[in-house]
């Protein structure tokens, strides 16, 4: 495969390097993709046999214990349950709460030694498969110039932090205890002997954003710090107060989400323009012919999904469309999105699609509230009605399970750090292992006027 030819030396690290964000280095770009896998898989061992150790997991505002013993498989293995599965019950009250409060944060946190210096690393996870993890991404409305769920998931990190203690860390260093707080006060110091690290995944990434701007505000120097992200969404009005941030974001070409939130990143963007080679190593596209010409179709609607505010239009669009549909198509359509299938028994069937389009008639609100938030004005009905009529005459050709698993596959393929089944890897995996030498510096204004103007950098021509 060429980009293996291009990177012989594919062994990661086991460590970050020094690194700036105006030289990122592939070493570190790879750990960092590990990494991401790690807390979205919450497989630890891996990084255990490496010698990271004070392995511990935020999730739902309440924090493990150390993981690093045997002791600690049973408490892993309860959370990994936890955050993959929830009984329809929970789903349903635990989705209606996530409308008033979001507490949905999922960290894994860790401590490693590199040369002179303890490396301290909060690794966020994207949305789960859960139903309710999705609630926060709706709550765009702006708190603070700031994307309301994604402040309020940083929150329950700050509010865990006085709990988050590195024992070995401490051992090493011949003190009886070390905490989270301590360290960020000695990183307020020019020679400290920390390193805090943030990793993050599309929803994640949004969390690591905001934590570094926390950190920043709170005069973290910043070469103590290193940010590097995937699939992030942009996350303030404005630029942020507390920049330059010593972060990067990796973005894929190909994915929508980086586009979507509000409509700042804090930290720079390193694109990975897509092609041939990544589409056929990384999405798990049907390839029949009617799915071919489905995704050419598709395309033509995802392909306006170039800032918040049109993301906005294209998603209230289509979920306009598939409030007219029955409970199949309305659920396979909601995949299509990125929100996880509802599997309820027969006898809440009635309850499921209730909820169902309780939950519809909100996110639409939703949307329709941040449009306004973030652009002074309401939406036009007539720009809706456009969007919803060029859909309906593909839907007219294709049939609408088609133009869902098409619209998924253009949306959801792009934006994977992590594969369960399949032999494709996921793209975000990939180009951190493989694709460091080939990105592009840009910034969130020509970011967007690539995407807005085709240059090239995302078209997909081997739909």
């Amino acid at each position: 495969m060429k980009d293996m030819q291009e990177n012989p030396e594919r062994r990661i690290p086991v460590r970050f390097p020094e690194m700036t964000v105006d030289r990122p280095d592939r070493g570190a770009m790879a750990l960092a993709g590990k990494v991401a896998v790690a807390v979205n898989t919450l497989t630890i061992q891996p990084l255990l046999q490496d010698g990271w150790r004070d392995m511990q997991v935020l999730a739902d505002g309440e924090l493990t214990g150390i993981l690093d013993g045997d002791e600690g498989k049973e408490e892993l293995d309860k959370v990994r349950e936890k955050m993959n599965r929830a009984g329809p019950v929970r789903t349903l009250t635990e989705t209606f709460r996530q409308m008033r409060e979001a507490d949905t944060c999922k960290a894994l946190i860790f401590s490693g030694r590199s040369g002179e210096k303890t490396q301290i690393v909060l690794s966020f996870r994207g949305t789960t498969r859960r139903l309710f993890d999705w609630i926060s991404n709706l709550r765009m409305q702006q708190e603070a110039g700031v994307h309301q769920g994604f402040l309020e998931l940083t929150e329950q990190v700050l509010i865990r932090e006085k709990d988050i203690h590195f024992p070995q860390a401490a051992a090493r260093m011949g003190k009886k205890d070390l905490t989270l707080p301590e360290i960020i006060e000695a990183c307020r110091e020019k020679d400290s002997g920390y390193r805090i690290i943030l990793v993050g995944h599309s929803q994640g990434s949004a969390v690591a954003q905001l934590y570094m701007e926390s950190l920043l505000h709170r005069q973290v120097r910043r070469e103590n710090i290193t940010g590097i992200c995937f699939a992030s969404p942009s996350v303030f009005i404005s630029p942020g107060t507390a920049g330059p941030y010593p972060m990067v974001h990796i973005i894929n070409s190909d994915d929508t989400v980086p586009h979507m939130g509000a409509r700042c990143h804090l930290g720079r963007l390193l694109l990975c323009p897509a092609d041939r080679e990544l589409r056929k190593t990384c999405y798990a596209w049907g390839q029949t012919e009617e799915e071919v010409e489905a995704r050419m179709l598709v395309r033509s609607i995802t392909g306006r999904m170039v800032n918040t505010g049109s993301d906005i239009l294209v998603s209230m669009a289509y979920l306009r469309i598939l409030e007219e549909e029955p409970m199949g198509v309305l659920s396979l359509g909601l995949q299509s999105m990125g929100y996880p299938a509802l599997h309820l028994p027969e006898q809440m069937s009635g309850r499921l699609d209730a909820s169902a389009r309780r939950l519809l008639d909100r996110a639409l609100q939703y949307a329709a509230d941040a449009y306004e938030g973030l652009f002074g004005r309401e939406i036009r009905e007539a720009d809706l009605v456009e969007i919803m009529l060029d859909i309906k005459r593909i839907t007219e050709k294709t049939g609408m399970a088609a133009y869902a698993r098409a619209f998924g596959e253009l949306c959801m393929e792009p934006h994977r750090i992590h594969r369960e089944t399949g032999e494709k890897e996921a793209a975000y995996s990939y180009i951190a292992r493989y694709r460091t030498g080939r990105l592009i510096w840009t910034d969130d204004e020509r970011f967007l006027k690539d995407r807005n103007t085709e240059t090239g950098l995302n078209l997909i021509g081997d739909i």
